[in-house]
C-alpha cells in the first residue's frame, strides 16, 4: 500500500496543545515544558512540537489535529482520514528521539560522565498527541498514541502502575531537579515559542533533589 506524507501544516494544533500543556503545568513542581524546539545536530535538522521534562525523563509529543475528519489509526500505526491512508507519525517523533537524544549526549555538562549516560542514559519517550477537535473512531488508541485531554493523566497512570522491574529501570536514570533545568536551559535556547527564560528555569521550584 501507498502512504500518503502528512503535511506539516499543523500549527493550530501544536498551538492549542501548547496552550493546554501550559494551563495544565504551569504550577507544577515536577516538571518543564517547551514548545517548538528546533535542533540542528551533525546535518540534522528537526522541529520537536513540545517536550516534557521531569524527574521520570524526557518526553516528545508531536501535536496532531484534522478538525470535522474522521481519523483511524490502522494496525500497522498509520492514519486513515477520511478513508484515505497516510504514513506512520510515529516515524517522524523516532527520528526526533535519536536525534535529541544524541544532542545531548553531546552538549550536557553532567553526560560528559560517559559511563553514566550510557549505564543510565536518560530516558526519552514519544507520543503523538491529537488535539480535542480531532474525531478518532479508535475505542482504544494504540501504544504511542493519545487524545490531548487525556495524556497527562494517562502519563500518571502509567508511571503507577509500573512493574518493579520498569520501575528499578527508571530510578536508575532519575534526574534531579538540577539535571531538569539543566537540560531546560540547554533546550530553551532553541525553542521558536520561549515559555520560559534562564532567569525563570533556575527559580522555579521542583521537587525533584
Amino acid at each position: 500500500m501507498i502512504y500518503k506524507k502528512i503535511d506539516n501544516k499543523c500549527t493550530k494544533a501544536v498551538v492549542d496543545n501548547s496552550k493546554y500543556l501550559d494551563m495544565k503545568l504551569e504550577n507544577s513542581k515536577n516538571a518543564l515544558i517547551l514548545h517548538n524546539v528546533n535542533i540542528e545536530h551533525r546535518g540534522e535538522n528537526v522541529t520537536i512540537d513540545h517536550i516534557l521534562i521531569s524527574r521520570m525523563g524526557i518526553e516528545i509529543l508531536k501535536s496532531k489535529n484534522f478538525e470535522n475528519r474522521e481519523i483511524d489509526i490502522g494496525g500497522d500505526s498509520a492514519l486513515i482520514i477520511d478513508n484515505q491512508h497516510y504514513s506512520n507519525p510515529l516515524e517522524i517523533v523516532k527520528k526526533e528521539k535519536a536525534i535529541l537524544e544524541s544532542f545531548l549526549e553531546e552538549k550536557l555538562t553532567f553526560s560528559s560522565n560517559k559511563y553514566w549516560f550510557v549505564e543510565s542514559r536518560i530516558r526519552i519517550d514519544a507520543t503523538v498527541v491529537f488535539g480535542a477537535d480531532s474525531n478518532i473512531i479508535n475505542e482504544k488508541l494504540p501504544i504511542g498514541f493519545d487524545r490531548i485531554e487525556d495524556y497527562l493523566s494517562h502519563r500518571e497512570e502509567r508511571i503507577s502502575k509500573m512493574s518493579k522491574l520498569n520501575a528499578f529501570k527508571v530510578l536508575a536514570s532519575m534526574l534531579s531537579a538540577k539535571m531538569i533545568k539543566e537540560i531546560a536551559s540547554l533546550l530553551s535556547v532553541y525553542s521558536i515559542e520561549t515559555v520560559y527564560s534562564n532567569e525563570d528555569i533556575d527559580s522555579k521550584e521542583l521537587i525533584a533533589s
